[in-house]
């Protein structure tokens, strides 16, 4: 039986210890259907830890404030791209996040897309939206950073969902406390998926103080 606020069966399920914290950032996240289905994946828990993100489950969507359901202006958002190894090795590794457009870094950003999915499923989720072609893309690159998410990937700097959210937020100063409390979680949710069935996980502690929660 899954969960049906984490969508996770119950040896994977978080909720309990989750201490949601809302980011400066709109976090959009577009999964594809197929990926829904993953018990590994982690968009559900970027729209759990963060109070003020969106997540949908779809193929297509008429526009941004149609996948968000709210007003939205697309110069003020990017997008996390679908981008291939070679463009991401021609980028500078001075920063983390670079942005493909005429604009270095965008200091007014007001959002971003995620694709949650496999390497095929996100780049059909990019295909079939054109809007998407109207914010800035967006690439991390991470040289360094190698993820500890159980599952396959295509290449050895891919990460999973929650952890790019994690470095996007990082990256645009949001508050430690909100990154701090999604590196918490996809800690946490690691030791779950490597955890025997049956045997209890201790939660870490956290070396952030509390934060109140925020309304949105």
């Amino acid at each position: 039986m899954k969960c049906p606020e984490c969508w996770k069966p119950k040896n994977l399920c978080l909720c309990e210890d989750l201490d949601p914290v809302a980011s400066r950032l709109r976090v959009l996240v577009l999964q594809h259907p197929q990926e829904a289905r993953n018990p590994r994946s982690t968009a559900r828990l970027v729209s759990l830890v963060l109070p003020n993100a969106v997540h949908r489950v779809g193929l297509s969507w008429k526009s941004l404030a149609t996948a968000l359901g709210a007003v939205a202006t697309p110069s003020e958002w990017g997008i996390l791209y679908v981008g291939q190894a070679k463009e991401a090795e021609r980028l500078p590794k001075n920063e983390s996040v670079h942005v493909l457009s005429k604009k270095k870094r965008l200091r007014d950003l007001k959002g971003i897309v995620v694709l949650d999915g496999n390497w095929k499923q996100s780049k059909t989720l990019w295909w079939r939206n054109p809007w998407m072609l109207r914010l800035h893309r967006m690439i991390l690159t991470l040289p360094e950073k190698k993820s500890r998410f159980v599952s396959r990937q295509p290449r050895k700097s891919c990460i999973c969902t929650l952890e790019a959210v994690s470095e996007i937020l990082k990256a645009y100063g949001d508050k430690p406390a909100t990154f701090g409390e999604l590196d918490k979680t996809f800690d946490l949710f690691v030791e779950r998926l490597q955890a025997p069935r049956g045997v209890p996980v201790a939660i870490p502690a956290s070396p952030l103080t509390e934060a109140p929660r925020e309304s949105v």
